[in-house]
C-alpha cells in the first residue's frame, strides 16, 4: 500500500469516527434532522473513498504537496460538515425577522461567491485562454452559472442541495474537458453526448492521470461543496402556514426553471452576445469565449427543423417517385448499363478532390481587366463530366462542402450557420466512405492541416476512413502560400496507390490556398499583375495573391493527372473547389449591383468540378460534357457515371435533379435555367423541393 493510499484511508478513517460520534452526541435530535444533517459529511467521505481508490491505482501524478492539500481539506470539510447542526441551532435560535436577513444575505453572498468558483472550476483545468477572454464572454459565462444555480436554489427548497448539485456538476465538467481534450484532442461538444459509445471505447485506451493543476482543481471544488453547507433553509415552525411556504418556494422554482428554459430557446447567443459556432477551430472558440457560451451556442444549433405535415410514409413515397424517375430514364439507359458491367470487373481507384478556395472568379466580368479563369476544368478536354457545382458555404465553411459530398445531403434542409461535423454523430448516417468500404475498397484522407480542425479526426472515424494522413505527414513538405502544396498531397495519394493494387477511395482536401490573401510569400515567379476594374487597392492585393494560388494549383493538377494517364491502373478522380475566397463578393457587389438576390447569391457560390479517368469509361464518350449540379450530387453523380452501385437516397437525388439543377443553402436552379431563393413560395419548383425536404429527413435527420 503506498503513503498516498494510506493518508487516504486514514483521513477517511477519522471522518467516519467524527461523524458517529457527532451522531451519538445528537441521538435525541430527531432521526429525520441528525440524518439531513450528517449526510452533508457524506461527499467528503465518498470523495477520501475515491482518492484512496484512484492512488491505489496509481492515478495521481501530482506531487506530495497537492496531494497532501486534496486528503486536508476532504478531512477537515468532512468534520466540519456535522458542525453544521450547531449553526443551524443558533440560526433557528434567532428572531425570525433577524433569520430572514440572515439567509438572505447569506445565501446571495454564497451564491455569487460559487457562481465565481464555480466559473474558475469550468474553465482553469484545461482553458489556456482563461487569461485573455474578454470581459463580456467572462461575464456572459458568470451569468450563465448564476441563473443555473439560482434555479437550483429554489428547486431543492433553499437547502443547498441544488448549489451543491450545480457546483459538482459545473466542477466535474471542468476536470472532465481536460481529459477530452488530452484524449481527443477536441473540446467536448454536444454531439458528444450523442456518441457516449464510441468516447467510451476511445477513452479505453487512455490511462487517467491527476496531475498537480487537476488536483489543486479538486481541492478548489472540495471547499466550493463544503460552503454549499453553510446554505440553511429558514425554520419553518415560525411559519402558521408552512403549506403556503412551500407552494411559493415551487412557484418561484417553476418560474425559475421556466425562465432558464425560455431563456435557453429564445435567446440565441450567437446573434444576441455575438457567440462564434466555432465551425472552423473548437478548441480555440471554446478557449476564448469559455465552455458554456460556447456548448450552449451549439446545443442552439443542433436542432434541423421536421417539415410541416412530415411523416416516414410520406417521406417514402417521394423517395420511391423519383427513384423511379431515375430507374426510367438514366437509370436504364445503354450506357448506364454498360458502365455498370464494366464497374463490376474493373473496380477502379476513385480519388476525391476537394481543393481550398479553388474557384473561377472570371465569372465577374473576367474581373474587368481580362482574367480568364484557371486551367481547370476548362483545359480538359476527356472529362467524363465537367461543369460548376454549386456550394452551400463561400469565404469558409470547407466542412460543410465535404459533408455535402460524402452525405448526399444539402444544407438546404439542414440550415444556415450550422456545421454538421462539430454539432452531429454522424456515425448512423450513409456516407461514400462506408460505401465504397463495403465494396471493398480501402479508405484513404488526406489533409495536410490540422486534423482536429472542423471536429474531422472524429468525424473520420465515424465515416469509417481506414487511415488519415494529416499535418504531421506533410511537416517536411514543399509549402507553397500557407501550407503544404498541392502537389505533395498528390504525391501521398501516388504513395498509396502504389502500396497495393486493390482498389482505393482515396479523399484528398488540400490546404495551399487557404486565406489570407495578403501575405506577401508568393515567390516572384508565381506573382500576378492583373488590375481588376474599380477596386480597392487591398482588394488588388487579395486578388493577384489568391490567383497566383490558382496557378499553382494547376500546375500541380497537370504534373497529377499526367502521372495518372500513364499510371497502369484504372482510376477515376472527381475534382471541385470548396468555396470562393472571401473577398470575391466585392466584384459581385460592384459589377452586379441591383440584380436578383438569387441569381446574385448564385454567383458567390458556385465553384468549378470535374470528373476523369485514366481509362475509357463504358458509355460516356469522355468530351468533358458540361453539367452544373449541387455539390450535394456529385458524389452521387459520381457512381452513377462509373456504373457503381447507388442507394435509394442517390438515385432519388438523380431524379430530383431533373427538376432542380443546382441546389444550395440559399437557393435552388430549376430546369428552366432560372434561380430561386428556397423559401420563394413562388418558385415552380418549390413542391419538388420539398418533397426534397422530406427525403433528407427521412435518410439524414432521421439517422442523427
Amino acid at each position: 500500500m503506498s503513503s498516498c493510499t494510506f493518508a487516504s484511508l486514514v483521513g477517511l478513517v477519522t471522518v467516519l469516527a467524527v461523524i458517529s460520534y457527532v451522531g451519538y452526541q445528537h441521538r435525541g435530535d430527531g432521526v429525520k434532522s441528525l440524518l439531513f444533517n450528517l449526510s452533508w459529511a457524506a461527499p467528503f467521505v465518498v470523495a477520501l473513498s475515491g482518492v484512496a481508490f484512484a492512488s491505489g491505482l496509481g492515478l495521481f501524478a501530482a506531487s506530495d504537496v497537492a496531494f497532501d492539500l486534496l486528503v486536508s481539506l476532504c478531512v477537515l470539510f468532512g468534520c466540519a460538515a456535522p458542525l453544521r447542526m450547531k449553526i443551524q441551532a443558533w440560526q433557528h435560535g434567532l428572531s425570525r425577522k433577524s433569520e430572514t436577513l440572515l439567509c438572505l444575505y447569506r445565501d446571495l453572498f454564497i451564491i455569487l461567491a460559487l457562481t465565481v468558483a464555480s466559473f474558475f472550476l469550468l474553465e482553469a483545468p484545461w482553458n489556456e485562454g482563461l487569461g485573455v477572454m474578454s470581459l463580456s464572454m467572462v461575464f456572459l459565462g458568470l451569468g450563465s452559472i448564476l441563473a443555473i444555480l439560482l434555479t437550483l436554489y429554489f428547486v431543492f427548497f433553499r437547502t443547498g442541495w441544488g448549489l451543491f448539485l450545480g457546483v459538482l456538476v459545473l466542477g466535474i465538467a471542468g476536470i472532465a474537458e481536460y481529459f477530452v481534450l488530452l484524449f481527443k484532442g477536441v473540446v467536448l461538444m454536444p454531439s458528444d453526448l450523442l456518441a457516449l459509445g464510441t468516447a467510451a471505447e476511445v477513452a479505453g485506451g487512455y490511462t487517467l492521470e491527476f496531475t498537480d493543476a487537476l488536483t489543486y482543481a479538486l481541492c478548489g471544488l472540495v471547499s466550493a461543496l463544503f460552503v454549499c453547507s453553510l446554505v440553511i433553509r429558514p425554520s419553518f415552525n415560525r411559519n402558521k402556514l408552512p403549506l403556503v411556504s412551500y407552494g411559493v418556494n415551487i412557484a418561484v422554482s417553476v418560474g425559475a426553471g421556466s425562465l432558464l428554459f425560455l431563456g435557453y430557446s429564445n435567446i440565441d447567443y450567437s446573434s444576441t452576445f455575438g457567440c462564434d459556432k466555432m465551425c472552423w477551430s473548437p478548441n480555440t472558440i471554446y478557449q476564448q469565449q469559455g465552455f458554456l457560451p460556447s456548448f450552449i451556442t451549439l446545443a442552439q444549433s443542433l436542432e434541423i427543423s421536421e417539415p410541416e405535415g412530415y411523416s416516414d410514409e410520406q417521406a417514402q413515397e417521394y423517395e420511391a417517385e423519383y427513384v423511379s424517375a431515375y430507374d426510367s430514364t438514366r437509370g436504364s439507359t445503354p450506357e448506364r448499363l454498360q458502365a455498370v458491367e464494366q464497374f463490376d470487373s474493373v473496380k477502379p481507384s476513385v480519388i476525391a478532390i476537394m481543393n481550398e478556395s479553388y474557384s473561377d472568379l472570371s465569372a465577374y466580368a473576367e474581373l474587368g481587366c481580362g482574367y480568364q479563369g484557371p486551367q481547370y476544368p476548362m483545359a480538359l478536354t476527356d472529362a467524363l463530366l465537367a461543369g460548376h457545382v454549386t456550394t452551400s458555404v463561400y469565404g469558409g465553411g470547407t466542412a460543410n462542402s465535404e459533408f455535402e459530398f460524402f452525405t448526399n445531403t444539402s444544407m438546404a434542409y439542414v440550415g444556415s450557420a450550422k456545421c454538421p461535423y462539430t454539432l452531429y454523430d454522424l456515425s448512423n448516417v450513409n456516407n461514400l466512405v462506408a460505401q465504397f468500404s463495403s465494396l471493398g475498397y480501402a479508405t484513404t484522407a488526406i489533409h495536410p492541416g490540422n486534423p482536429s480542425n472542423y471536429n474531422r479526426d472524429k468525424i473520420y472515424r465515424e465515416f469509417g476512413f481506414d487511415a488519415f494522413y494529416s499535418s504531421s505527414e506533410f511537416a517536411e513538405s514543399e509549402f507553397f502560400h500557407n501550407a503544404a502544396t498541392d502537389g505533395a498531397t498528390y504525391s501521398k495519394v501516388l504513395d498509396i496507390l502504389s502500396e497495393s493494387e486493390d482498389p482505393q477511395f482515396i479523399f484528398d482536401l488540400t490546404m495551399q490556398n487557404h486565406g489570407g490573401y495578403e501575405t506577401g510569400n508568393i515567390p516572384e515567379s508565381y506573382v500576378q499583375t492583373y488590375q481588376p476594374l474599380d477596386v480597392q487597392p487591398s482588394t488588388t492585393v487579395q486578388t493577384n495573391e489568391y490567383l497566383a494560388c490558382i496557378k499553382k494549383s494547376d500546375e500541380d493538377l497537370t504534373w497529377f493527372l499526367g502521372q495518372l494517364r500513364n499510371l497502369d491502373r484504372p482510376v477515376v478522380v472527381v475534382f471541385w473547389g470548396d468555396h470562393q475566397p472571401s473577398f470575391a463578393d466585392q466584384y459581385n457587389n460592384l459589377y452586379y449591383d441591383g440584380e436578383d438576390s438569387a441569381v446574385h447569391e448564385a454567383r458567390t457560390h458556385q465553384t468549378p468540378y470535374f470528373i476523369w479517368a485514366n481509362y475509357d469509361v463504358a458509355g460516356n464518350g469522355q468530351t468533358s460534357q458540361q453539367r452544373d449540379m449541387g455539390l450535394n450530387s456529385l458524389g452521387a453523380t459520381l457512381l452513377d457515371i462509373i456504373g457503381a452501385p447507388m442507394t435509394d437516397f442517390q438515385k432519388s437525388t438523380l431524379g430530383l435533379r431533373e427538376k432542380i439543377a443546382c441546389m444550395g443553402l440559399y437557393g435552388h436552379r430549376g430546369y428552366d435555367g432560372v434561380w430561386y431563393l428556397n423559401d420563394d413560395e413562388a418558385s415552380p419548383f418549390i413542391g419538388v423541393f420539398e418533397a426534397g425536404r422530406f427525403i433528407q429527413t427521412l435518410e439524414f435527420t432521421d439517422k442523427l
